[in-house]
């Protein structure tokens, strides 16, 4: 068994050589995946993989894969997850691919006496699809409500749900949808416009942000794995990769814990000094309702869990919201295989993947300072475990 006593200080993981991980635009699912697996041999780490029921974009199997590395018996694990909303993984996976190709990566994990686990393609269907949501259109991170009774109202969206994603999608109809939005955007202000659109919703199906009837496949899978691997952790730390809102470029550290005053997001801001909280007046993000990340406590209440998003700006909201709507009414509606649908999977690709070295050059030295402190807070924290 691994040795979880103090440690004196836990390496600086960031301090290695990397190897970069190339960019083409064209990218498919299956190159990404193969990329992905073959840097996790390389750091020696243990794979396992689940395949998803559905078949991808390009007729292939569709699977989502743990990479773990470092101390697999540790009571202490960091998970970095790329792709809760599919497109996500794209450049999520890109680091996570760049991490795993850090030189000493294993050793420095061992010294630390903390295992580093990456979950790639959360969401299979849609990162192979390059879509949010799943194939019946459900959105991950609205997937996560208490489903006894009811499920959550919200009847701002539904005044304005046949504009966000219109039963037809033609020029005129296009125009009148736009032109209530914007008046609807006027009306509201931006921030309580963008409550409105990707707070969740569980009344239109075809909508944007749609939160589902039951649990995704990937909501099941994440009950099975924290059930099976998490049992005889002392403490985890969780980090969602996520990209599209906010400056290009820029990264924001989000907790979604009430009203940042509990203990888990305390501890969040002793690690990631910089933290905000979801939905306050400092954040990009809304405050939404059906997050995975505050499920975990729930899910593992043996375990002490410190979870954070990253959200790696990309795109202005007013882009990705096209996107958004254009490519879901294509591949909820219209013909998936059409040239139309590959334009809109095009642009919504715009709004979650930069594709440029150059921002993947600004993310990546907050995205491992994210991962380091979340390994020395681990590290640290096994004198109390002693």
């Amino acid at each position: 068994m691994t040795d979880d006593r103090a440690r004196s200080s836990a390496p600086r993981l960031s301090s290695r050589t990397i190897i970069s991980v190339p960019q083409p635009s064209d990218e498919t699912f299956i190159e990404a995946r193969a990329d992905f697996l073959a840097a996790a041999d390389a750091a020696g780490g243990l794979v396992r993989s689940w395949q998803h029921p559905l078949r991808g974009r390009c007729d292939e199997d569709l699977f989502l894969d743990v990479a773990e590395v470092g101390p697999v018996d540790a009571t202490s694990l960091v998970v970095v997850v790329s792709g809760t909303h599919g497109a996500e993984y794209i450049e999520g996976s890109r680091l996570q691919r760049q991490h795993l190709r850090v030189a000493g990566l294993a050793s420095g994990l061992e010294a630390a006496g903390v295992c580093l686990a990456f979950v790639h393609a959360f969401e299979p269907f849609g990162a192979s699809w390059t879509r949010e949501a799943d194939a019946d259109n459900v959105d991950l991170n609205r997937n996560f409500i208490d489903r006894i009774g009811p499920p959550p109202a919200h009847p701002a969206y539904d005044a304005y749900a046949d504009s966000i994603v219109p039963q037809r999608w033609d020029v005129a109809s296009e125009a009148h949808a736009v032109a209530t939005l914007y008046g609807a955007l006027a009306e509201l202000g931006p921030l309580e416009f963008q409550s409105l659109i990707t707070r969740g919703q569980y009344d239109h199906p075809r909508g944007l942000f749609y939160g589902g009837v039951g649990p995704s496949w990937s909501h099941r899978w994440l009950v099975d794995w924290i059930a099976a691997r998490w049992s005889g952790l002392r403490r985890a730390a969780v980090i969602d990769v996520r990209t599209g809102l906010g400056e290009r470029g820029a990264i924001e550290r989000c907790s979604s814990g009430g009203d940042g005053t509990d203990d888990a997001t305390t501890r969040a801001r002793s690690w990631w000094p910089d933290l905000r909280v979801r939905g306050d007046d400092r954040s990009v993000l809304a405050g939404v309702v059906g997050e995975w990340l505050p499920a975990l406590a729930g899910l593992a209440p043996a375990v002490e869990v410190t979870a954070v998003s990253m959200e790696c700006g990309v795109s202005d909201p007013a882009r990705a919201l096209l996107a958004l709507r254009a490519e879901t009414w294509w591949h909820m509606v219209g013909d998936r295989r059409s040239a139309e649908a590959d334009q809109a999977r095009s642009l919504l690709r715009a709004a979650y993947a930069a594709d440029d070295p150059a921002w993947t050059a600004a993310v990546w030295p907050v995205y491992l300072d994210t991962v380091d402190a979340a390994v020395r807070g681990l590290s640290e924290g096994t004198v109390d475990a002693a």
